[in-house]
């Protein structure tokens, strides 16, 4: 009797050594997973972690799932999220990168249900009203977006992506007052940001509010010298302002360099209601200019059979006019039907 139970207890201890070994083989193959995972080596993680997917743990699969979605792999990374979730739903974390995972298939109305639910796990969350304000905004529900982004800054004021987001929805539909206050948040929180700069340049020429205007052009111009963006490097001219004059819109750009023997200071695009381009007005210097005296010149680009043709004006400038002299030129220009007569033609 004595013996069997020896004989018992060795196969009761030879397991639990057996379910140690495993226990700690698992461990050691799921961390290395994870250290795969953190140094962005996704198909060496995944490999790792399907040798040890029978264990059925639900953050294994979302761990699968997090890699697929990362490789742009949707079909598999909603396949593993939702796994995941069958096995414990209240991870919000499976949910948040499942809805994730719909917006960008744009299954706008899956997504939405998985940020419902991560907003009932979690009310606090900004993000997850960030990524329902998204999707109210590819539905064209511009109003349920501001209200979603409204909320998501109520529990993170600071937050760029959505102050950048509101912003910009303010900026097109033209409340430039409320713009221009998230513009401003984006800007304390980052101060080289090409596109938030541009935008507040574009505003403070709207409501003619120039008095620190050349600061921020010097920061443009610097941020755009220093730009890792090969294509911000290479602009020559940024967007100052846009306006509407009866059937005919007006982009106003400002050239980067503002030196060399010849360079166009300002240029008025004019372009009618079906977006075809007329003309372009130029307040131009050049060297010769300046020798006799004048800094500025306004001078037209016209196109006629695919060539341009430059016209010169006889209004010229000693030193750089108001930016209104420029416009109202613009507007007298459209006045006059866009022929007012012109001096010495350059074709080019």
């Amino acid at each position: 009797m004595l013996m069997k139970n020896k004989y018992f207890m060795v196969i009761i201890l030879s397991f639990l050594v057996l379910n140690i070994y495993a226990q700690i083989d698992y461990d050691n193959v799921y961390n290395e997973a994870i250290e795969n995972i953190e140094n962005k080596n996704y198909i060496e993680a995944i490999r790792l972690l399907q040798s040890i997917q029978d264990s059925g743990d639900y953050l294994l699969f979302f761990n699968l799932g997090h890699c697929y979605f990362q490789l742009e792999n949707d079909e598999l990374a909603q396949r593993f999220l939702k796994r995941s979730i069958e096995l414990n739903g209240d991870y919000m974390n499976s949910r948040g990168y499942l809805g994730m995972s719909y917006l960008y298939t744009n299954k706008l109305d899956e997504a939405e249900a998985e940020f419902l639910k991560c907003v009932e796990l979690d009310s606090t969350y900004y993000r997850n009203y960030f990524l329902l304000a998204k999707i109210y905004e590819q539905r064209d529900n511009i109003e349920k977006a501001i209200e979603y982004y409204l909320e998501a800054l109520k529990y993170n004021s600071m937050d760029f992506h959505t102050n950048y987001s509101i912003a910009n929805i303010y900026f097109d539909n033209d409340d430039y007052i409320n713009a221009q206050k998230y513009f401003e948040v984006c800007d304390s929180i980052n101060n080289e940001i090409y596109p938030v700069i541009s935008c507040l340049i574009r505003i403070k020429y709207r409501y003619e509010d120039l008095d620190n205007i050349e600061i921020l052009k010097q920061r443009l111009r610097a941020v755009k010298q220093d730009s890792d963006n090969e294509n911000i490097r290479r602009l020559t001219r940024f967007t100052i302002d846009t306006f509407t004059y009866k059937d005919y819109h007006i982009f106003v750009e400002e050239t980067f360099d503002l030196s060399g023997i010849l360079y166009y200071h300002w240029v008025f695009r004019i372009v009618d209601n079906n977006g075809n381009f007329l003309r372009s007005v130029n307040l131009e210097s050049s060297l010769g200019l300046r020798q006799m005296g004048n800094a500025y010149i306004i001078g037209v680009d016209i196109f006629e059979q695919d060539r341009r043709i430059h016209h010169t004006t006889n209004i010229a400038f000693a030193e750089l006019p108001e930016y209104n002299v420029m416009k109202n030129y613009v507007i007298e220009e459209i006045e006059s039907g866009l022929v007012r007569a012109v001096t010495g033609v350059y074709p080019y």
